[in-house]
């Protein structure tokens, strides 16, 4: 008999930009706008999100990978997803406070703070356990980097790509006996 723990891509997502939601930055909500994006093109959603908010994140869910493991007659699968969190921040009038953050602006810095549960507030930490059967765990992070046409565009914006992977769920299937010919 089979059996699934996998979360299907939508309800992954969903958790995702729910737990992404709930953070907080000085009472109010850390994120004006999160929103999912695919991996096409990053730097036009980067402009997108530019006009519709200050502070926003987006979630990026790159692929999804497999490791599997025969035990006795049964095939044991597990799943991990890797996905990048674009935190973005703007301040026209000093693109350092947009990255570095001020009294008034939040600054991409900052927000990747309260994404990794840095904050002695007790913001909700969006790393750790998202669903009973998965668990966010970051990996890198780094300036997200444009080019200078870009750049220009996106003039006041301070954006930190932070790359975490989602991982857990486990599907358990039995090989049966013998092969179908």
């Amino acid at each position: 008999m089979s059996h699934s723990t996998f979360l299907s891509m939508r309800a992954l997502t969903d958790a995702l930009v729910a737990k992404l939601k709930a953070i907080r930055w000085n009472a109010e909500a850390a994120f004006d706008q999160v929103t999912p994006f695919d991996v096409t093109d990053l730097e036009l959603a980067i402009q997108e999100l530019a006009a519709t908010g200050n502070r926003v994140c987006l979630v990026v869910i790159h692929s999804e990978q497999f490791e599997h493991e025969v035990s006795g007659h049964d095939l044991h699968i597990t799943h991990s997803v890797p996905i990048t969190l674009l935190l973005a921040d703007k301040n026209f009038s000093d693109r350092q406070s947009a990255f570095f953050g001020d009294q008034r602006t939040a600054g991409a810095l900052t927000l990747r703070d309260l994404v990794l549960g840095l904050d002695p507030r007790g913001n909700p930490n969006f790393l750790g356990k998202l669903t009973a059967q998965t668990y966010v765990a970051p990996t890198n992070g780094m300036p997200f980097i444009v080019n200078q046409e870009l750049r220009d565009k996106l003039s006041g914006f301070g954006v930190w790509s932070l790359s975490c992977d989602v991982i857990g769920g486990a599907q358990q299937m039995p090989l049966g006996d013998a092969p179908i010919v």
